[in-house]
């Protein structure tokens, strides 16, 4: 019998790829991109992470958790250990990408923000 993804979980991989290619882009590769990062970078990394956890939150409410974690911290876990991932795979690679840990810090308050949001979501909607 097949399984078909629901749609929330599309969503969460359509936002994973998306944000995996953008973080491996060699910088410039995008012109409109292509911003002094000083403060726009920080800015970026909050919201697509603050997004992407509400996806996550989202997709994983679809699920019954056996274990003694909430919905919200696996989504958390899931989210930062993401993005630390793209931070290590910006050291590896020869891409003229460069690791950065406010970017890490960046992704967590993001990630933070949108579980956060999405609680506010869930309660107003009940």
């Amino acid at each position: 019998m097949n399984r078909i993804i629901p749609y929330s979980r599309k969503l969460v991989i359509a936002w994973a790829i998306l944000i995996f290619i953008l973080s491996l882009l060699p910088p410039g590769a995008i012109e409109m991109l292509h911003w002094n990062l000083l403060s726009r970078d920080k800015l970026l990394h909050t919201i697509f992470y603050s997004i992407f956890s509400i996806l996550v939150n989202e997709a994983l409410g679809l699920t019954t958790t056996k274990s003694g974690f909430s919905v919200y911290i696996r989504a958390f876990l899931i989210c930062t250990s993401y993005g630390i991932l793209m931070e290590c795979l910006q050291y590896l690679e020869n891409l003229g990408r460069i690791f950065d840990a406010g970017d890490i810090l960046a992704n967590t308050f993001g990630t933070g923000l949108g579980i956060i949001c999405y609680k506010l979501i869930k309660h107003f909607k009940a």
